[in-house]
């Protein structure tokens, strides 16, 4: 309702479009009645006697300039080589008037700032985030990481669904800052062309695949294809006395690196048809793997539109500084002790990091970490002389069935190619992500608070649909114009609608005669003389006169 009235913006906009429509609608009726007399007249100019017009179109001109049926068969009648055309098409056009105008004003609702934002920053209404990894070990005679993250690692190995993280909004609408939070991050690449072969017979189980890791080849997995020994995982922490050192990018701090090597599933089966060793036949089954999951900045932007909370990640950084005690020289390093600790450095600003020395992650939490993602994921595949079914076995776990070494066969089904590789060793981060995020969440920080809206009603001027109304205005008018152009040189008078001069009008006798009984029926003037041509002529006094052409 517009104000204390009972009208609403479409019964204006309506009232609006039609007294618009009539108008043009009048200026068309007029110019075409006008049309009907120029039709029929000779120019002022011409001494030449003009060829005439059916005596019918005085009828068909008269309808025109009322009816939209009447206007179309004006159209074919002139074939739009006359000026009466553009009215007779204006006419028709007019139909789609209200349609477009209808469409000029719309009601939509959009957020707005609401003055009554919260000001008190709260944990909930924050996006969680981590901002270090420290201190993160469960006490116990072997240090390991607390259970929740443990879990964690698990869950995203299995493939379980992630953990959805949200943050309240009071009102539905709410958008957060990019907000940083420590996390894992991930990197998976083939690298089958580091594998090395050998091969002393023609015995199929002296056929012999090795994958060294590490820079300094220290360390390998080797696949020999014989039944225990198909497909091959290890999890190694690269750095200092726990794995070999591997040439990473500069200042990624590695967590743990995935090693894979042997025959996936989608070619286990061919291995059941190889009699001989011979590499043309093994060759093509193998694959191996490199996949590092390393620490690294996450950054997210999350919105709220109508209580649907959604979060993306913008961007990662992965750069790192140690601090302390170099790591090579951790071999004898006791709990308590002085550590190195690590810290991000060279953070861009579009990660809107407040503090960059806040995020820290320590060696001892990092080694035991790495461990426990070495023990949970690492071990091999083989196959089951008796019924053919694959066997997996885990470091954990000694005992070689189909049940145990769940991870192991997790990887395993993950391997047929580098992207379901990296997807499962990227589920692994994301998994662990969400765990730091939650269960080692930072304090609230009102830099990253959100700003709340409230939904608003909107009228909305939508222009585009002005375009067909306004341009059947400006031809209306310049077909206006253009007749009032045309009468002028004409030699006859603007009588428009007007039907009394065809009164006083001469009619020629011949056409007379011809009509002569054709009032008793309704078509039957126009069977008579309907077609017969005539022709206006008018000598600017009194006489007015219809001649046969």
């Amino acid at each position: 309702m517009i104000g204390s009235t009972q009208l609403t913006l479409n019964t204006v906009v309506a009232i609006i479009s039609t007294v618009i429509r009539a108008s043009l609608l009048v200026m068309t009726a007029g110019a075409l009645n006008q049309g009907l007399w120029n039709w029929f007249a000779r120019k002022s100019s011409d001494r030449e006697q003009r060829p005439g017009q059916p005596l019918k179109d005085l009828e068909l001109f008269g309808e025109a300039a009322s009816s939209s049926w009447a206007s179309l068969k004006l159209l074919y009648r002139t074939k739009f080589r006359y000026l009466a055309s553009v009215g007779a098409l204006l006419t028709i056009l007019s139909l789609a008037f209200d349609a477009f105008t209808q469409q000029v004003l719309a009601i939509e609702t959009r957020p707005v700032s609401d003055p009554r934002s919260e000001t008190n920053v709260s944990a909930e209404s924050i996006i969680p985030r981590a901002i270090s990894y420290t201190n993160v070990v469960q006490p116990d005679h072997y240090p390991r990481p607390p259970l929740n993250a443990e879990a964690a690692i698990i869950s995203g190995t299995l493939g379980t669904s992630r953990l959805q993280l949200t943050a309240t909004c009071s009102t539905g609408n709410c958008t957060w800052p990019i907000t940083p939070t420590a996390g894992i991050c991930s990197d998976c690449n083939d690298v089958k062309s580091q594998v090395r072969f050998s091969n002393t017979s023609s015995k199929l189980s002296e056929l012999a695949y090795t994958l060294p890791f590490g820079g300094n080849q220290s360390g390998t997995i080797t696949v020999t294809l014989e039944p225990h020994n198909l497909f091959g995982l290890a999890s190694i922490e690269p750095g200092g006395p726990f794995g070999p050192t591997t040439n990473f990018p500069p200042g990624r701090q590695i967590l743990t690196t995935v090693w894979a090597l042997g025959v996936p599933p989608s070619r286990y089966s061919d291995v059941l048809k190889i009699r001989k060793a011979n590499r043309s036949n093994t060759d093509p089954l193998m694959v191996a793997y490199s996949c590092s999951l390393y620490f690294c900045l996450q950054a997210y932007n999350a919105t709220s539109a109508d209580g649907i909370f959604e979060e993306k990640l913008v961007g990662s950084w992965d750069r790192m500084n140690q601090n302390g005690p170099n790591p090579f020289h951790m071999v004898n390093w006791e709990p308590g002790k002085p550590q190195p600790t690590w810290t991000f450095v060279d953070v861009p600003d579009t990660m809107n990091l407040a503090n960059a020395s806040a995020f820290v992650v320590d060696f001892e939490s990092r080694h035991v970490l790495a461990e426990a993602i070495t023990t949970g994921i690492g071990g091999t595949v083989g196959l089951n002389g008796l019924n053919n079914m694959p066997t997996f076995q885990s470091l954990s776990n000694s005992s070689v069935s189909t049940n145990d070494a769940a991870a192991v066969q997790a990887l395993w089904m993950a391997a047929n190619s580098t992207a379901t590789m990296s997807s499962k060793i990227q589920a692994i981060a994301d998994s662990f992500t969400a765990y730091m995020r939650t269960e080692l969440a930072a304090p609230p920080d009102g830099t990253y608070a959100p700003t709340t809206s409230r939904d608003a009603i909107f009228v909305v001027v939508r222009w585009p649909w002005l375009a067909y109304p306004l341009s059947l205005l400006l031809v209306g008018h310049l077909f206006f114009a253009a007749t009032l152009f045309q009468t002028s040189r004409r030699a006859v008078r603007p009588w428009k609608s007007q039907r009394l001069p065809l009164l006083l009008a001469h009619l020629d006798d011949v056409v007379r005669e011809f009509a002569a009984g054709g009032l008793h029926r309704r078509d039957g003037l126009e069977d008579r003389v309907g077609r017969m041509k005539v022709r206006m002529e008018y000598d600017g006094q009194d006489r007015l006169a219809f001649k046969r052409a």
